[in-house]
């Protein structure tokens, strides 16, 4: 009677199991750069807010009116001193009747200046209460 040998291979030595290991070492890879980003992604950026300044030229102190594009401290000054002289700009257009208000200037104050409707003014007998 013959004699057989029964070798016992290795498992990586067996074809069939290298190219199954060689298959699920690839599927891996594949979904690892599957699931990574193609490029870099960019920080994320915070999205801004822009506050807006409104300046209401007859509230305004003279210090909050020389924050207005083309006015100074100085005309600041000439803007409050009209408006107590004169009363309430009902427009901005009204602004011109101060000295040192013109056409240029007026356009660089519409940037951020507005005028809300005067307020009617309150009786002396409430205002004495205050």
């Amino acid at each position: 009677m013959t004699e057989r040998t029964s070798s016992v291979e290795p498992p990586l030595v067996r074809h069939n199991v290298r190219v199954a290991m060689s298959s699920l070492a690839m599927v891996a890879v594949l979904g690892c750069l599957a699931v990574l980003p193609s490029k870099p992604s960019e920080p994320q950026r915070r999205k801004s807010t822009v506050a807006t300044l409104e300046i209401d030229v007859n509230l305004a102190s003279e210090i909050e009116l020389s924050l207005a594009p083309g006015v100074g401290p100085v005309l600041a000054k000439r803007i409050v001193a009209n408006r107590e002289r004169e009363g309430a700009f009902p427009t901005l257009q009204s602004l011109c009747r101060v000295h040192g208000v013109g056409p240029k200037t007026l356009d660089q104050i519409a940037t951020i200046c507005v005028v809300d409707p005067p307020q009617e003014p309150m009786p002396d007998h409430i205002a004495d209460r205050r």
